[in-house]
């Protein structure tokens, strides 16, 4: 967390802020990597990123696998040296097995995807995976323990990255930031953690409407009305754990 609020106040823009929030979430789960490793997940393909369509697939060779497929939309993937990789070994009953596989970015064909309107800064890859060979696969199941997970700890990590950052125009997110660092390691599948981080992204973005913009130079100002949409990237996943969140403690 540290790491992170440090890059955040130290970046000029939102684009290195988020830089920052989604190295920490990777770090966070997956503490077995070097804190200065590089690193991208590889989740979404051609039909998106749901267990039932992912067909990049590990195959088993008897002294490890070779991993086949392609991946898109990437994040940094361009400059990561690890990559965490969403595979499928095949299938049980009706069911997509799915696991995690960590390949060196060197191993693969990458080719950068174009710019998006906003944070043009953070890049994105096609990525293509021809009969990588990996030694064994990460634990745990690739959905439930790493990519639903992520789901939440990078809304953390964001929004913490996002309250530190806003802190140059004058706001005062020290008890919003304080509040972040306590999500951190709580559990990411409770719904008692999903309803506390969207109250926190609720207060964030009241946060944002009283920015005082007197003395801020205009080109500053302007890149962060370009980029503040990257808050509402993940809203409607959000808003839809929330609802289910509720659902539950209802129950």
């Amino acid at each position: 967390a540290d790491r992170v609020i440090a890059g955040a106040r130290l970046a000029d823009r939102l684009s290195w802020a988020f830089l920052a929030a989604y190295d920490g979430a990777l770090k966070q789960l997956a503490p077995h990597l070097h804190p200065d490793e590089k690193v991208s997940l590889c989740a979404t393909e051609v039909h998106g990123a749901h267990p039932a369509t992912i067909t990049t697939a590990a195959i088993a060779t008897g002294g490890g696998y070779q991993v086949i497929g392609d991946k898109i939309w990437s994040t940094l993937a361009d400059r990561a040296d690890t990559l965490l990789v969403l595979v499928t070994t095949g299938r049980k009953g009706d069911r997509n097995v799915l696991r995690m596989a960590q390949i060196p970015a060197a191993a693969t064909v990458r080719e950068l995807m174009p710019e998006t309107r906003f944070c043009p800064e953070i890049r994105h890859c096609q990525i293509r995976f021809e009969a990588v060979e990996v030694t064994e696969l990460l634990p745990g199941d690739g959905w439930t323990d790493w990519v639903r997970p992520f789901r939440t700890v990078e809304d953390v990590f964001v929004a913490l990255a996002i309250g530190a950052f806003v802190g140059r125009f004058g706001l005062d997110t020290e008890r919003l930031v304080a509040d972040l660092r306590a999500l951190i390691d709580r559990d990411p599948s409770s719904p008692d953690t999903h309803l506390l981080v969207n109250d926190a992204f609720i207060s964030l973005q009241r946060m944002l409407l009283d920015i005082d913009w007197t003395g801020v130079p205009d080109e500053e100002r302007s890149r962060f009305e370009r980029d503040i949409p990257l808050l509402g990237v993940a809203e409607s996943a959000r808003v839809k754990r929330t609802q289910r969140a509720r659902e539950t403690m209802e129950q």
